[in-house]
């Protein structure tokens, strides 16, 4: 499946430049989970909650999987922002939740900024479990 054309749908979970200025960068949610779109170039304008239908190429960068090259299209519908469900995560399946918008509690180790947006690194209580989390 990787590097194939996929089509998925659900609703944004952000704005399309609220984690980087300079990318499109969308998760799209859905009752099963969540992934990253993502592009160079893309000037489509979504909102937090969008409803929304992507087709691109599935693929992994940095480890994780996105949908790169989209054709967006936005659902008229009502928005509805995804609610983060709260999620202790554990090394056994943090795997499960890549993409996911949760919530976590714990410690946290660093902030920094990159191409990639800004972020933060936090450790979990009683885990030696290091998460990085995208801030909007």
């Amino acid at each position: 499946m990787l590097g194939e054309q996929v089509t998925v749908a659900g609703r944004a979970a952000n704005g399309s430049h609220t984690l980087s200025s300079r990318y499109f960068k969308v998760y799209l949610q859905d009752s099963t989970g969540g992934t990253q779109v993502f592009d160079f170039d893309l000037k489509t304008k979504v909102q937090a909650g969008d409803s929304l239908r992507v087709t691109g190429i599935l693929g992994i960068y940095r480890g994780q999987a996105q949908i790169s090259e989209p054709q967006i299209e936005i659902i008229p519908a009502s928005r509805r922002v995804p609610q983060p469900r709260p999620l202790h995560l554990t090394a056994e399946n943090i795997d499960s939740h890549e993409g996911d918008l949760i919530t976590v509690t714990g410690h946290v180790l660093s902030k920094y900024s990159n191409d990639g947006g800004n972020m933060m690194d936090i450790v979990q209580d009683n885990s030696n479990l290091r998460l990085t989390l995208f801030i909007s």
